[in-house]
């Protein structure tokens, strides 16, 4: 009867062992797999970012008409920083900054970003320029002096041709162009321009 009792106690403890030891490795399989999903998701999102701004001016360099005055700047964005243009006009037409897109975003269907603005009221232009220097854009449906945070999106095929050899937008290598123009009437003058979050969708 000791011997049974003793062999009954061995088996029981056994398999205690064995569901522990199971429960433990299912615990660690999904603890592993976790983390791997952020990253997995983080990833996809970096992908998807022209531009968060998060070392906002760098990597923007300015453009502007003869006369203009512009200094690039960081800002207060939404959450973090922003891309800050700030202008004056004088007796030019158009001032702006550029940025070089490394990647093919062929895969994409446009460009999402906010902006506001202030200061005076000029119209405001998105254009993307191919190797050649051929130039494809888009007028926004915003004054340059917008106050409130604005989403705009960019379907790729509302691209206008502007000029250049190319009448075809090459999206495999291109230039991002923010473009602050004096149309008829509009104001010239001085302004700032801020710019968060440039990132593509499908």
């Amino acid at each position: 009867m000791f011997k049974f009792s003793k062999f009954l106690v061995l088996v029981v403890c056994s398999i205690l062992l064995l569901s522990l030891t199971a429960a433990r490795k299912r615990g660690t399989d999904s603890d592993d797999s976790a983390p791997a999903a952020a990253a997995s998701s983080k990833t996809a999102a970096a992908e998807d970012m022209i531009d968060d701004m998060s070392a906002a001016p760098s990597g923007w360099f300015t453009e502007m008409d003869s006369g203009a005055t512009v200094k690039l700047n960081a800002a207060k964005g939404q959450k973090g920083k922003a891309l800050e243009i700030a202008y004056n006009f004088n007796a030019a037409n158009w001032l702006g900054a550029r940025k070089k897109i490394t990647g093919d975003l062929s895969n994409y269907k446009g460009i999402r970003f906010a902006v506001r603005g202030e200061g005076a009221a000029n119209s405001i232009e998105v254009k993307f320029e191919n190797s050649d220097y051929s130039n494809f854009g888009k007028l926004l449906p915003v004054k340059s002096n917008t106050g409130a945070w604005t989403t705009i999106e960019i379907p790729f095929t509302d691209l206008t041709y502007y000029w250049g050899a190319s009448q075809q937008l090459d999206l495999k290598k291109t230039l991002l162009h923010i473009a602050i123009t004096r149309k008829d009437s509009d104001d010239g003058g001085i302004g700032k321009l801020i710019i968060d979050g440039i990132e593509l969708y499908k």
